[in-house]
């Protein structure tokens, strides 16, 4: 069951990396008016957090669990938490519409932070395979901060 729902979370990690990834590649425009992001904006950013809240609960599941068997679908939860994290901090701040300002153009986010995470999610999805219990209790951690730190990266204004 857990594989399910971690396979739900990665599709929505990814289709939601894919809509910031095509606001940062201009496929999509950002609106013209200060402050005035995209409609569906929201929407994405709050099933992205869910998402992830959703992850970090089958990363629990996976730390109790009573078999410890290698869970390849679930080890990629922390990688789709990071892909999100890194195209959100490579859009565009419509705050600052409509300039394209990056979020990572000195924004309340440091890149350093982003990249931390990153390689704390690659070595998280490593764990996972390798000591299923170690990875998920470090997916626990590092899929939460992901998801706060796309969170803020618009506050701050």
């Amino acid at each position: 069951m857990s594989v399910m729902w971690a396979a739900g979370v990665v599709l929505v990690l990814l289709a939601a990396a894919s809509y910031e990834g095509a606001i940062a590649l201009q496929w999509l425009d950002i609106r013209p008016q200060p402050g005035a992001g995209r409609a569906e904006e929201e929407r994405v950013l709050a099933a992205a957090i869910v998402a992830q809240i959703i992850g970090a609960v089958v990363a629990a599941a996976r730390v109790f669990a009573s078999r410890h068997q290698p869970a390849a679908v679930e080890a990629t939860i922390p990688l789709a938490a990071a892909a999100f994290l890194t195209a959100r901090f490579s859009t565009f701040d419509p705050y600052y519409a409509p300039t394209l300002r990056r979020y990572s153009d000195g924004g309340l986010v440091a890149s350093g932070w982003v990249l931390t995470l990153v390689a704390c999610s690659v070595v998280a999805a490593a764990l996972m395979l390798a000591r299923p219990r170690v990875g998920a209790g470090v997916a626990l951690v590092v899929v939460p901060l992901c998801a706060f730190t796309a969170f803020v990266l618009g506050l701050g204004h």
